[in-house]
C-alpha cells in the first residue's frame, strides 16, 4: 500500500495578481532587467554638456547652495554621487514626465560611466530629492528650478519610481550582483544614508541591510504618512520590529501590494499585523490576506468568524491553499464551536480531500467526524442518487465534430395562406427573418421567441432547406430557431415535421437536431465568473431532504440556471425542479444573486438576476426590487427594465406588490411607466384593472389573530390606531406607544424574540398602512365601487384594510336604492341608528363623501362615530364641501381664486391631491397646474411667471393667473373667452374647489355649499 505524503503547507501560493507586485530581492526572487535604449543615454549626455551653463547658473542660486559643490564636482568631471543627481534633478521636468520613470535614463548613464555602486549612490539621492518652482512657471527654465529634499512622509519620487518599475530594476541588479560587487554597493551607500528621507530610500534599494531598514522604519514612524508613502516600505520589511517602528498598519492604502510585501517578507510573522488591521477596518483584501498567511493561528482566526459572509469566503480560500492545515484546525475548534457556526465550520471542512484525514491523529479524526454529524449539513449525494443532468450533463462530454450535411435542392412550402383574405401565414422569407432575428439580435429575441411559439411546428418545413443548405449563415440562424423549438416542443416532434422532405433528409436532420432534449443547442454553453464560489453557497437538498448536492453537481446547476434566460428556455430547468427542493433552490438562487452584486454586477453574468425568475420566494423579491428601485440612478435603466420582468415572471402576491410600489412611487420616470406597463398587463391577465389588483395584493401580516407579546412574567396586546399605527396594551389595560424594552426579569428568549417581532411589524406596517390610507381617501374622491362579493374580500373579511374600513362610513346602492352603513368589529354592518341592513347582491358599496351623504346627515355620522370613540384615518365627514356658482358654469372662469400669489412650494404640494404640472414649455417654465375631472375635463391653473423646471425655487411666488374649467389642458387661451360648462361630478368638483381654497388660503366665500 502507498504511503500517502502530507502536503508541504509553509509556503504562501500568492495569486498571479499579488505576486506581479513582489519587486525582486536578493537571495530569494529575480528579476529582468533591459538597459535603456543607448540612443537616450547619448541625448542625456549631451544634454548636461549643451545646458552645462544654465545648470551651473541654476546651482549658483541661493535656494540651491546645500547642492552646489557638489553639482559643480560633478559637472567639473569628478565623481560625486549627489552631484549627479543633482544635475539630473535640475535637468528632469518632473510634470512632463508624470507616470514615466524619472531615474532612467540617467542611473543608465551613471551605471556606464562609473558602475553599479556609484550608479546606486546616485540613486539614492536622487529618489531623495523633489522639485520646488514658481507655480506660474510650468515648466521653469533650468536656471529658474529649485531642488529640494523630498519629506519622509510625502516620498514623491520614491512613490514614482515604485509604480513605474523603476526600483524593480535596481533590486534585479542587485540580485544578480556578485558578492563583492555587492559589498561595493553598501559601501558606497552608507554613505549618503544621513537624513531620514535618504535613508528610506536606501531601504527601498537594499532591503537585505537588515539595521538600515530598521533605522528608515523609526524615521519613517515619527512622519504622518500620505496615503501613497508607504508603499516602498511595505515591499522592503523583513521582520515584526522593523513593522513595529513604523507605527502604522493601515493596508487600506496600499493594497495588495502592500499586504503582497508584508507577507512576501515576513511569512506568518506578519499576522498580528494584519489582524490588527482588520479588527479595525475588514476589506477583502485583507481577508485573503489572512487566507494566505501559513499558520494555524491564521486559519484559526477565519474560521472563528465564519459567521461573517466576506470572512467564510476566505476561509474557503484557505481550505484551498492548506487543506490539511484547515482539518486539523477545524478539529481542534470543532467541540467548542457554537451551533450558529458549526454548519459552515463542516462546510469549510468538508472541503478538503478526505483522503488527507488519514494525516491526522485519531482524537482530530473523530471531533471531525462529531462536527459533520452534528453540524446540519445534509450528506452529499452519490452519483446514482442524481439525475444524469447534474452527474455527467452533456456540456461534460466531448463531442464528435464532423463535417456538415449539406443536401442540395431541398425547397421549402410554399407561403401558408392566414385568412379568407389571403393574408400570408408563412413563407420561407418571413420564417428566414425570423430566424435571424432569433439568432442574431438579442433585443429583438423576445418577440421572435413568442412568434415560433405561436407557430410551433408549422415553422419546421421553412427552416429544414436552410439547416441542411450551404449557407452557412442561413444554416446558423435556422439551426437557432430549430434549437429553441426542440426544447419547447420535444425533438421528436421536430424531427417528424422533417420527414416528408425524405429518409436522406429526415436522417442528416434528426442528426442536427439531437435526440437528447437536455443538450444545449444554438447556444453557448456559458462559463460563470470568478465570483461563483460553489462551497460559499447554501445547500441545495434533493427531494425527501436526505441527501444534498456534492460541489461537482452544484457547479452544473449553475450551469443550467445561467442557460435558462428569457431568451432560453433550456429544459433542464424542470429536471432541477422535479429533483431538488424548492426551498432549498430559492435559497441557493438569492444568494447567487447577491454574489453577483458583490462582484459588481459583471454583464456577461447577468443570468444571475433573470435566475431569480425560476425559484424566487418572497426574500428574493425583497432584494431584487430594492436594486431595481435604484438601478436607474447607476444609469443602469435596461437591467433595472429586466429586473422588472423578472418580478413579474416571479409572480407571487410579494412580487405583484413590488410591481406595484414600483409603478406608484418610483422617482425615475421611466422605470415607473415601465412597471405600470407591466402591473396593467397582468392584472388584464386576471380580468382586473389595476385597482382591483392593488386591493388584492394587500398584506394581512398575521393580523386575522389576536397579537400578543409575552415577555414570560409579562405580557402585552397588539392594537391600533386609526392609521394602523400598532402600540401595546399592558395586562392591566393601560396603553403603550412603545413596547418596553426586555428587562432582567423577563424570559430573555421570549421578550428578545417578541421584541424584534414588534420592531419588524412596526416597520413592514409603516409604509404599506400609509399606502392603503392614501388609497381609500383617493377611492372616495374618484368615486371608485366595489361589487359586493368584492367588498367583503378586500375590506371586511380582510385582517389589515378591515380595520381600515370599520373606522369609514360608506354608501351601498342597488336600483336605484341607496343608504350608508358602517362595519361593526364583528363585520355586520348597521345604518346611523345602528340598525342592522344587509348588502345584498348586485348592488354597488362606495365609500361615501359628505357631498353625497347631505350636511344633516354626515353631522349624524360623525356623531355615531364619536360616541363609539372611533378616529377616522382620514378626514372623511369633516371636509369642507364646495360647488360651482352659476357664474362659474356660464363661463368656465373660476374667478374667485385668481390674482391670488402663493409660495411656489405649496403649488408644488398639490402633486399629492391629485393635481399634476403641465410639461415644461420653451425655456423650460412650467406654465401651470390641472387636475383632471371625471368627465375628461380640467381644471386648469395657469401661473405667473410660471415654474422653471431646472430650479423650481427659482420664482419663490407664483400669482394664480388664470383659473378654469376647459374641454382640454391649456394654459394660453384668451382671457375674455366664455366657456359654460354643466354635468360635473359633485364630489370631483368640491375636491377641486376645496384644493384651491386651500391653495389660495381662503374659504372662498360666495360659493355655496353642495347637497
Amino acid at each position: 500500500m502507498t504511503k500517502r505524503i502530507a502536503p508541504q503547507e509553509d509556503r504562501i501560493p500568492f495569486p498571479s495578481a499579488w505576486a506581479r507586485r513582489l519587486l525582486p530581492r536578493r537571495g530569494k526572487r529575480a528579476g529582468t532587467f533591459t538597459p535603456a535604449d543607448p540612443a537616450a543615454v547619448d541625448r542625456l549626455r549631451k544634454q548636461i554638456r549643451r545646458e552645462e551653463a544654465q545648470l551651473r547658473a541654476a546651482l549658483a542660486a541661493p535656494a540651491n547652495r546645500p547642492f552646489e559643490a557638489a553639482g559643480l564636482t560633478y559637472l567639473d568631471g569628478a565623481p560625486d554621487p549627489r552631484g549627479a543627481a543633482a544635475v539630473a534633478g535640475l535637468l528632469l521636468d518632473y510634470d512632463g514626465r508624470l507616470m514615466k520613470p524619472w531615474l532612467r535614463p540617467e542611473f543608465d548613464l551613471w551605471l556606464d560611466e562609473r558602475g553599479l555602486a556609484f550608479a546606486v549612490a546616485a540613486a539614492i539621492e536622487l529618489l531623495a530629492l523633489d522639485e520646488r518652482d514658481e507655480p506660474y512657471k510650468r515648466p521653469p527654465q533650468i536656471a529658474d528650478r529649485v531642488l529640494v529634499e523630498d519629506d519622509p512622509s510625502r516620498l514623491h519620487t520614491l512613490f514614482n519610481e515604485l509604480l513605474c518599475d523603476t526600483l524593480a530594476d535596481l533590486r534585479t541588479l542587485l540580485h544578480d550582483a556578485a558578492e563583492a560587487e555587492y559589498a561595493e554597493v553598501v559601501a558606497a551607500a552608507a554613505a549618503h544614508r544621513d537624513t531620514p528621507t535618504k535613508r528610506i530610500a536606501a531601504m527601498a534599494v537594499l532591503p537585505d541591510e537588515l539595521e538600515w531598514a530598521l533605522e528608515a522604519c523609526r524615521d519613517f514612524g515619527r512622519t504622518t504618512p500620505s496615503s501613497y508613502a508607504d508603499m516602498s516600505l511595505w515591499q522592503s520589511v523583513t521582520t515584526p520590529e522593523q513593522v513595529a517602528a513604523m507605527g502604522a498598519t493601515d493596508f487600506g492604502r496600499s493594497g495588495v501590494a502592500g499586504l503582497a510585501g508584508i507577507l512576501d517578507g515576513l511569512g506568518a510573522e506578519a499576522l498580528p499585523f494584519l489582524v490588527a488591521a482588520h479588527r479595525e477596518r475588514r476589506t477583502e483584501e485583507l481577508d485573503r490576506a489572512i487566507a494566505l498567511t501559513p499558520s494555524d493561528d491564521a486559519t484559526a482566526y477565519l474560521l472563528e468568524r465564519l459567521e461573517l459572509d466576506d470572512v467564510f469566503e476566505a476561509a474557503v480560500e484557505a481550505a484551498g491553499h492548506y487543506p490539511l492545515r484547515t482539518l486539523r484546525v477545524a478539529a481542534r475548534l470543532a467541540p467548542e464551536a457554537p451551533v450558529e457556526r458549526r454548519f459552515r465550520l463542516a462546510a469549510v471542512a468538508g472541503l478538503p480531500d478526505p483522503a488527507l484525514r488519514a494525516h491526522l491523529g485519531e482524537e482530530d479524526r473523530a471531533s471531525l467526524d462529531d462536527l459533520f454529524a452534528t453540524s446540519g449539513r445534509v450528506p452529499d449525494a452519490a452519483p446514482e442518487e442524481l439525475p444524469p443532468l447534474l452527474a455527467d450533463p452533456p456540456w461534460v462530454r466531448k463531442r464528435r465534430k464532423g463535417r456538415p450535411v449539406v443536401i442540395e435542392g431541398l425547397r421549402a412550402p410554399a407561403p401558408a395562406q392566414g385568412d379568407q383574405h389571403g393574408a400570408v401565414r408563412l413563407s420561407q422569407r418571413g420564417v428566414r427573418l425570423v430566424a435571424e432575428r432569433y439568432a442574431r439580435f438579442k433585443t429583438e429575441r423576445p418577440g421572435a421567441i413568442a412568434w415560433l411559439d405561436h407557430h410551433g411546428v408549422d415553422v419546421v418545413p421553412y427552416l429544414v432547406p436552410d439547416a441542411l443548405g450551404a449557407d452557412k449563415q442561413l444554416r446558423k440562424y435556422a439551426e437557432a430557431a430549430l434549437s429553441h423549438l426542440a426544447g419547447r416542443l420535444g425533438p421528436a416532434a421536430v424531427i417528424a415535421a422533417a420527414e416528408p422532405f425524405g429518409p436522406e433528409a429526415a436522417a442528416a436532420f434528426a442528426a442536427l437536431v439531437g435526440d437528447d432534449p437536455l443538450e444545449p443547442r444554438g447556444v453557448k454553453v456559458p462559463k460563470p465568473g470568478p465570483w461563483v464560489v460553489p462551497a460559499t453557497l447554501p445547500q441545495v437538498v434533493l427531494k425527501g431532504g436526505k441527501r444534498a448536492l456534492p460541489p461537482d453537481s452544484v457547479a452544473h446547476l449553475v450551469t443550467v440556471l445561467a442557460l435558462a434566460t428569457p431568451e432560453y428556455r433550456y429544459p433542464g430547468l424542470a429536471v432541477v425542479a422535479d429533483a431538488c427542493e424548492r426551498d432549498s433552490l430559492a435559497r441557493f438562487g438569492l444568494a447567487l444573486f447577491q454574489r453577483w452584486l458583490k462582484a459588481g454586477k459583471p454583464a456577461k453574468d447577468a443570468w444571475a438576476m433573470t435566475q431569480l425568475a425560476h425559484f424566487g420566494d418572497d426574500a428574493a423579491v425583497r432584494a431584487l426590487a430594492e436594486q431595481v428601485r435604484e438601478w436607474p440612478g447607476e444609469n443602469q435603466h435596461k437591467r433595472a427594465a429586466t429586473g422588472l420582468a423578472v418580478l413579474g415572471s416571479i409572480g407571487t402576491e410579494e412580487a405583484l406588490r413590488a410591481l406595484q410600489g414600483i409603478a406608484d412611487k418610483v422617482r425615475y420616470g421611466a422605470l415607473k411607466e415601465e412597471a405600470g406597463r407591466q402591473i396593467t398587463a397582468i392584472a388584464r391577465s386576471m380580468g382586473l384593472d389595476r385597482e382591483q389588483l392593488a386591493d388584492r395584493l394587500v398584506p394581512e401580516f398575521g393580523l386575522g389573530e389576536a397579537m400578543v407579546v409575552d415577555y414570560g412574567p409579562r405580557r402585552f396586546t397588539v392594537e391600533f390606531d386609526e392609521r394602523l399605527q400598532p402600540f401595546v396594551v399592558d395586562e392591566d389595560g393601560r396603553p403603550r406607544k412603545a413596547l418596553p424594552k426586555p428587562g432582567a426579569k423577563d424570559d430573555a428568549a421570549l421578550a428578545e424574540s417578541g421584541y424584534r417581532r414588534f420592531a419588524a411589524l412596526k416597520q413592514e406596517l409603516r409604509q404599506v398602512a400609509a399606502d392603503q390610507v392614501s388609497r381609500l381617501e383617493a377611492a372616495m374622491v374618484d368615486g371608485r365601487e366595489w361589487d359586493v362579493d368584492e367588498f367583503d374580500r378586500c375590506f371586511v373579511r380582510h385582517a389589515l384594510t378591515g380595520r381600515l374600513a370599520r373606522r369609514l362610513v360608506w354608501l351601498y346602492e342597488r336600483d336605484g336604492r341607496r343608504f350608508a352603513f358602517r362595519i361593526a368589529e364583528d363585520g355586520t354592518f348597521g345604518d346611523v341608528e345602528d340598525d342592522a341592513v344587509r348588502l345584498e347582491a348586485g348592488g354597488r358599496v362606495r365609500l361615501a363623501h359628505p357631498v353625497l351623504l347631505g350636511s344633516e346627515a354626515a353631522a349624524a355620522w360623525k356623531g355615531v362615530l364619536e360616541d363609539y370613540e372611533i378616529l377616522q384615518p382620514f378626514d372623511q365627514l369633516g371636509r369642507p364641501v364646495m360647488a360651482f356658482t352659476d357664474d362659474e358654469l356660464a363661463t368656465g372662469r373660476l374667478k374667485r381664486f385668481e390674482d391670488a400669489t402663493v409660495e411656489v412650494g405649496r403649488i408644488l404640494g398639490m402633486s399629492s391631491r391629485g393635481w399634476r404640472r403641465a410639461a415644461p414649455e420653451s425655456g423650460g417654465v412650467i406654465p401651470g397646474i390641472a387636475r383632471r375631472l371625471p368627465d375628461g375635463r380640467f381644471v386648469t391653473v395657469a401661473l405667473d411667471p410660471g415654474i422653471w423646471a431646472g430650479s423650481v425655487n427659482h420664482y419663490p411666488e407664483q400669482r394664480l393667473k388664470a383659473v378654469r374649467v376647459a374641454k382640454a389642458e391649456e394654459y394660453r387661451r384668451d382671457a375674455e373667452e366664455v366657456a359654460p360648462f354643466e354635468g360635473v361630478d359633485p364630489v370631483a368638483a368640491s375636491e377641486a374647489l376645496a384644493a384651491l381654497a386651500r391653495l389660495v388660503g381662503t374659504a372662498a366665500e360666495g360659493a355655496p355649499v353642495a347637497g
